[in-house]
């Protein structure tokens, strides 16, 4: 029987780390079982750019699996002290996985695991992507789809039948990911918590390339995080009442002024603001296939995104992360 697994993952996309989560392992679960998750750590000695990172795991199963780019590179400009990297670009990392299996239903579990693993792994990479406000998938890919083999460490390894995936690239150091934030993340796809769906509708929209369906994207999901206010606020009428002034608010543009109205708020989104950069684009662009121009997508989503700030808040990694 075959207790311990190893597998090395080459994922959609780098992941931009801080020097911190370098180095770092992560507990995982999904329905076939627990696992490790290791981030590759930085080589000793002098640091130069797309310098290789190391090998996380000493082993002939590892060694033989990995390469210089399999494991991780930093591409970050140097501080001035040249001695530490501001990121370190992550392209793979290793999993181990916790598990008690025959080797010949090693191929099976394999593709099992990897089919749950690019779905727990898709959960936490929604939340960091919003949270960064980073962009780390395709957006053409039902969810982030991961590759890599999976095996005993003194196998060969068995491919695992794991979605090819294409690469996008990230190079802002100020948001460079966290251990807290990958922590945060990671527990959060363990307990299958997804980001709430307008947050969900605002990152589609955010990563199309057809401007007129981002703009709609972006005023659906203003609408979602609205409606769920005012269902919210008006909890002690019933289901019919509620749906019902929805309904009758006009919009967008109704929906705030009615909110401002129970709120008793003369601040936050300005009504012209929400009828000129949001509400008015989006009809055109769903009754007159009008195409905005970049300028006015993000005047919409800047609009769009106030709108989710004030009645729908993304929930917060944690004090100090």
């Amino acid at each position: 029987m075959v207790k311990a697994l190893t597998s090395v993952v080459s994922l959609p996309s780098e992941l931009p780390l801080l020097p911190e989560a370098l180095g770092t392992k992560f507990v995982g679960k999904v329905a076939l079982g627990r696992f490790n998750l290791l981030m590759p750590v930085l080589p000793a000695g002098p640091l130069l750019p797309a310098l290789p990172l190391l090998d996380p795991l000493e082993s002939p199963f590892t060694q033989a699996h990995g390469g210089p780019r399999a494991w991780g590179h930093t591409e970050s400009s140097m501080p001035a002290s040249g001695v530490e990297p501001v990121i370190g670009r992550v392209s793979a990392v290793v999993v181990e996985v916790d598990a008690e299996i025959s080797p010949n239903e090693l191929p099976d579990f394999a593709e099992t695991f990897g089919q749950e693993f690019n779905q727990w792994y898709g959960i936490a990479i929604s939340w960091i992507e919003l949270w960064n406000d980073l962009n780390l998938t395709n957006l053409q890919e039902s969810y982030p789809g991961t590759t890599g083999t999976i095996g005993a460490p003194d196998a060969s390894g068995i491919a695992s039948g794991w979605s090819p995936v294409e690469r996008m690239y990230v190079t802002s150091a100020a948001r460079a990911i966290s251990e807290g934030t990958l922590a945060l993340a990671f527990e959060k796809a363990t307990a299958d918590e997804h980001p709430p769906a307008e947050w969900v509708l605002y990152l589609q929209g955010a990563k199309t390339f057809d401007d007129r369906l981002a703009v709609i994207e972006a005023a659906t999901a203003a609408e979602v995080a609205l409606t769920g206010a005012i269902h919210q606020r008006l909890a002690q009428l019933t289901a019919e009442a509620r749906e019902l002034i929805v309904e009758n608010a006009n919009g967008l543009y109704g929906m705030v002024k009615l909110l401002q109205k129970i709120d008793a708020k003369k601040d936050g989104p300005t009504l012209d603001k929400v009828g000129k950069q949001l509400a008015k684009p989006r009809n055109k662009a769903v009754h007159a296939g009008w195409q905005p121009t970049n300028h006015e997508v993000r005047e919409a989503f800047v609009i769009a995104g106030v709108l989710l700030e004030e009645y729908s808040p993304l929930p917060a990694r944690t004090a100090g992360v």
